[in-house]
């Protein structure tokens, strides 16, 4: 009985050992197809196309008094994509000159009378900000805030009422 233990159990190991290889191969086997691979590149893309938003506050000169100038500032904020450059300018307004001996632009009253000013882009008021004096910016993608320095010249005498233009902000990019 000792000798069929110990075939049984040889026989045994032998088919454990035989089934083990077995496995082992399939498993190389398996791998290696699994190992193969093919590769390629995947194109990516974008553009950033150059944009700009614009907004001005209202140039308000308050009360007007013949026997002085009047002065008043206004901000004008413009926002560009990053690297976008851009020039503003400002057009001539509804009333371009009514009042030719008080500057280019003119509120008026809508009933016929004007009061002549002007829109300068230095607070030395040297310099008219127009379609041909215009104001470079370079965006970082960050609102920039531009002042708009407008004047009533003295010696004017029109009606009494409200008088009002529209300027037309531009941004060129």
């Amino acid at each position: 009985m000792k000798y069929l233990s110990t075939n049984f159990a040889s026989a045994f190991s032998r088919s454990v050992l035989a089934l083990g290889a077995v496995a082992a191969v399939s498993a190389i086997g398996f791998s290696a197809a699994q190992a193969a691979t093919a590769t390629a590149n995947l194109s990516v893309s974008a553009s950033i196309a150059g944009a700009c938003t614009v907004g001005g506050a209202a140039l308000s000169f308050g009360a007007y008094s013949a026997t002085a100038a009047s002065t008043a500032n206004s901000t004008i904020s413009v926002t560009c994509s990053n690297g976008t450059n851009a020039t503003v300018s400002l057009n001539q307004g509804a009333n371009n000159n009514r009042v030719p001996s008080a500057g280019s632009r003119a509120l008026g009253n809508g009933a016929g009378a004007y009061l002549g000013y002007e829109i300068y882009s230095d607070n030395a008021l040297a310099t008219i900000w127009n379609a041909a004096n215009t104001q470079p910016i370079a965006s970082t993608g960050s609102p920039v805030s531009l002042t708009a320095y407008g004047r009533i010249p003295a010696g004017q005498n029109p009606a009494t009422g409200s008088y009002n233009d529209n300027v037309t902000i531009t941004v060129t990019f």
